[in-house]
């Protein structure tokens, strides 16, 4: 018997702990965790520690998404904004 048919996928409702760790924080942000660590160390977002390890909020890491696909979209309409205005230019 196949794997997925002994144990079907099951999803789970729950709610995401204030505190997160660096992996879960930086999976959460679609990054490597060196590059979370770096930019906590940069102070690009805000961390604390619990004995030797970073800790995340959940609240720094969300507004931190939001901001990141913010930037994203600011940057695609730029680009669709410039591909307009030069449109002549960079037909093929």
């Amino acid at each position: 018997m196949p794997v997925t048919a002994r144990f079907p996928e099951r999803n789970t409702i729950g709610r995401m702990p204030e505190e997160l760790t660096s992996t879960v924080a930086a999976d959460l942000l679609g990054i490597s965790r060196p590059t979370l660590m770096t930019w906590a160390r940069a102070r690009e977002i805000d961390s604390f520690t619990v004995g030797s390890h970073s800790r995340f909020t959940r609240d720094e890491v969300l507004r931190v998404r939001a901001q990141r696909a913010a930037d994203r979209a600011a940057a695609h309409a730029a680009l669709r904004e410039f591909e307009a205005a030069h449109d002549e230019v960079l037909d093929d």
